[in-house]
């Protein structure tokens, strides 16, 4: 059972437990209000059953999950859950929905929260090492772009090369790593401390922006390369060109089918990025009988190595 499962209330934990002790993994659990409760796992989407019949959560037991989710103390996730998101202890990430309230333009709170998502945290350690080979020059890493659809694995790519990276390899002696964790999902920062192993030499800046998050870092931690997670707007990539420039690398993902879609980023952002192609290396990744793998790797000229 994974051990996110821990932390949900008595009557879920007994629901769901069936379902994820038949499977090798559970990555995400989908609950909403007076609907079925659903489970992404190894084996594609399942919905939660009890005698035959869908599982369906009531509007109390949306209230009891959610603060078995916060450790019965929701205000002090407050600023979280304006966000939309927290992380619990292990890493794992929740995600909520409900009624917004509007402070002018801000959003100050979030309540009637009726819709969880549950996204447990998965390290898979090794799995960046057929890329490394493809990313050291002279004892430097490569600028990487790691580009897949949701769900594909981008994220426990990056997290896995951050980890090798920072530690050393036979490509590279170990480097030090600054991670800019906005959403707190690569680290899985609880108290911020690392849930997740991202390597010896690795310095985490959790629930701050990539702009103001990789300027930070520069200043205080002179790291030897930044990873960030889900890069898409034209500060992300201007704060990335700026470490690129002070001689940096950079390991960071994007949504994307493929190059094409980044080379369309590139153009709507082209006046951030001042013309520049920050990139060396392309990671592009797919999903194949429920399980992500790597299509193809590029270099600058987009050209696929063998």
């Amino acid at each position: 059972m994974p051990c996110a499962l821990v932390m949900l209330p008595d009557f879920l934990k007994k629901a769901i437990a069936p379902y994820a002790d038949g499977c090798r993994a559970v990555y995400e659990i989908r609950c909403r209000v007076n609907n079925p409760v659903f489970l992404q796992t190894d084996q594609g989407e399942v919905m939660v059953r009890e005698e035959n019949k869908p599982y369906i959560l009531s509007e109390t037991q949306m209230d009891e999950l959610l603060a078995c989710l916060c450790n019965h103390s929701i205000y002090a996730y407050e600023d979280a859950l304006r966000n939309g998101y927290f992380t619990i202890e292990g890493g794992h990430r929740v995600g909520v929905a409900g009624q917004v309230i509007l402070g002018g333009k801000e959003i100050r709170n979030l309540k009637y929260i009726r819709f969880i998502t549950i996204r447990i945290a998965h390290q898979i350690k090794g799995v960046a090492r057929p890329v490394l080979q493809h990313l050291y020059a002279k004892n430097k890493v490569r600028n990487t772009l790691i580009i897949s659809p949701p769900g594909c694995g981008k994220t426990t790519m990056l997290r896995d090369l951050i980890r090798l990276v920072s530690n050393g390899s036979g490509y590279g002696q170990g480097l030090s790593v600054g991670v800019v964790d906005e959403r707190m999902e690569l680290s899985g920062c609880y108290m911020g401390v690392p849930q997740n192993d991202v390597g010896i030499r690795t310095d985490v800046l959790q629930g701050c922006s990539k702009e103001k998050g990789i300027m930070m870092l520069i200043r205080s931690m002179a790291p030897d390369v930044i990873g960030v997670d889900e890069v898409g707007s034209g500060e992300d990539y201007r704060a990335l060109l700026v470490a690129a420039c002070c001689g940096i690398g950079v390991l960071a993902t994007m949504h994307g089918e493929g190059i094409k879609d980044y080379i369309d980023r590139f153009s709507l952002f082209d006046e951030a990025m001042e013309g520049r192609q920050i990139f060396e290396r392309f990671v592009i990744l797919e999903k194949r009988k429920q399980q992500f793998m790597i299509k193809e790797i590029l270099d600058a000229s987009f050209h696929k190595f063998s």
